[in-house]
């Protein structure tokens, strides 16, 4: 499993970034939750393969994208307590 980068490292010109890219992370999360219903029909219209795949890799980009949400937002915070 791949770490969070050092905080030291992340460019602070992207730190605003954070808090945005959580709110979008948490979006997208909800939207799979409410239509993880609908999957199975979807499967049966396109194929399972061809959705579930689809669907992990929605929730990955998901949960990335709030993990580098939370770590600008922790580079903010911390240049900004110095």
């Amino acid at each position: 499993m791949a770490r969070s980068p050092d905080p030291d490292t992340v460019d602070d010109t992207v730190a605003p970034l954070g808090v945005p890219a959580m709110i979008t992370a948490l979006g997208m999360l909800a939207a799979a939750l409410l239509t993880a219903d609908r999957l199975p029909d979807w499967a049966d219209d396109y194929g399972g393969a061809l959705v579930y795949v689809a669907g992990a890799l929605y929730v990955a980009v998901s949960v990335r994208l709030l993990w580098w949400g939370r770590t600008a937002r922790a580079v903010r915070v911390r240049r900004r307590a110095r």
